[in-house]
């Protein structure tokens, strides 16, 4: 099996019965697996070769994940290179948001699914394969516009760029398949030249319409943005179509059909020509409203306590403050006592509702 077949795939994790495990998952695929068992060593390895996927654990010591891949994408040669996070936390969001942020094309979850990551990981090994291949003819195009006439060196140029295209259609479609299996997200597909917009039917349906009610255009979803939010989300956006983010990422309201309104977690990528002009941008949108009234419910139960702590504190301080100055009967002592007890005892039970609190958002 030559170069060109044969792809590299990078597995980095600091535990070796987890990289016998990948490496027996992945060795049916025949592909060149080169192991990493921290971020330094793996940054070491991404030095010498390239890579068409890295499997990346997230919780390392030293190094963890997250730093790792934000020096893999500050590196010119593996700043394309896609990274999956491998990670035992499939319902923490913001670790995932973290993830995505940092430069994570998916996440797959512990215990791993083996028929998943080996389709997970095909995928990109075939994405790397034809991206080679397609390298090598334009190379080969270079080579034949020395000799050849300039239609001949056009007609070649458009083939390959058909290839590519319908090659990138294919691979986006799986992706897509991927993604979609499992979740409840609504995807949008923005061709920026034409100005156009592909709404998928559950990116609607999130917002209460049905397929025929929204149309193609940018501006219906611009419109449904909350007022206050949408300065945010058009920056964050045009800061990713500018190149200086790896990923389009933002939280905003929008508006329902019936007024209600949604915090939506959007999400997305944008695909450049060789210009260096974006052409096209695609992404999912998710409803993270629970999640954000959950939030809100938090940050409003902490006000209260904090108000509610502050009333034992008080009496605590005032009868500790007024024994310290005078002198009282034994009876009259043991009458404050009982106070500050009680009062103790209230504190005691504010700080013991506070903590269950906190045990149940850490899912302990």
């Amino acid at each position: 099996m030559n170069t060109l077949q044969r792809a590299n795939i990078l597995l980095v994790d600091d535990r070796p019965a987890n990289l016998v495990s990948l490496r027996a998952l992945l060795q049916d695929l025949d592909h060149n697996l080169v192991e990493a068992t921290s971020g330094e060593d793996a940054l070491r390895h991404l030095l010498k070769q390239d890579f068409a996927v890295i499997l990346l654990d997230v919780q390392m010591p030293g190094m963890d994940g997250f730093e790792t891949a934000t020096l893999i994408r500050s590196r010119e040669r593996s700043r394309s290179t896609p990274i999956i996070f491998l990670t035992a936390f499939s319902n923490d969001e913001a670790q995932m948001i973290r993830g995505y942020a940092m430069g994570a094309v998916d996440y797959i979850f512990k215990p791993i699914v083996p028929a998943i990551l080996r389709a997970k990981v095909s995928v990109f090994v075939d994405l790397f394969k034809k991206t080679q291949a397609l390298a090598a003819s334009e190379a080969q195009l270079r080579t034949l516009n020395d000799g050849l006439e300039a239609r001949a060196v056009e007609l070649f140029r458009e083939v390959v760029e058909r290839q590519r295209a319908e090659e990138a259609l294919r691979l986006s479609e799986e992706r897509w398949q991927l993604a979609l299996r499992g979740t409840d997200v609504g995807i949008w597909d923005w061709n920026i030249a034409a100005q156009t917009v592909f709404f998928s039917s559950r990116w609607k349906e999130m917002l209460g319409y049905a397929d025929h009610e929204i149309g193609n255009t940018f501006t219906e979803w611009t419109s449904r943005i909350h007022p206050e939010d949408l300065s945010s989300v058009t920056q964050t956006m045009q800061a990713h179509l500018a190149g200086t983010t790896p990923f389009y990422v933002a939280e905003h309201r929008m508006q329902c059909k019936d007024g209600v309104e949604k915090w939506i977690l959007s999400r997305g990528q944008a695909v450049w020509n060789h210009n260096g002009e974006a052409v096209r941008m695609v992404g999912s949108n998710a409803d993270v409203t629970a999640r954000k009234e959950i939030e809100r419910q938090k940050e409003e139960f902490v006000s209260v306590i904090s108000h509610e702590l502050r009333t034992p504190m008080t009496s605590l301080r005032g009868f500790t403050e007024l024994m310290l100055k005078r002198q009282f009967s034994e009876e009259k002592q043991r009458e404050f006592l009982n106070i500050m007890n009680i009062e103790i005892t209230r504190l005691s039970t504010l700080l013991n509702d506070f903590l269950d609190i906190q045990r149940i958002e850490a899912g302990r």
